[in-house]
């Protein structure tokens, strides 16, 4: 007659540490979530920087991209009707 093989209880623990953001597993399946606030609001205040400044201050038709260069040209014509 066949046996089964006993299940062993041991349970597989790993965590695996980003930047803003920790999970724990077990058995492979998350467990816990723990966010690291401070580096994740930091992380965002400098992308909203960097974006902003980024931004061009002029809108100069001749140094833009032929599609956005047609659009820009469109709203200065409706601006000035």
């Amino acid at each position: 007659m066949a046996t089964r093989k006993k299940k062993t209880d041991t349970a597989e623990i790993s965590v695996v540490k980003g930047s803003h953001l920790t999970v724990t597993y077990n058995n492979g399946y998350p467990e816990k979530l723990e966010w690291d606030w401070d580096a994740l609001v930091s992380e965002v205040r400098n992308a909203c920087l960097k974006a902003e400044s980024n931004i061009p201050a002029t809108t100069d038709l001749e140094t833009m991209k032929p599609n956005v260069k047609a659009k820009a040209a469109t709203r200065q014509k409706k601006a000035k009707a």
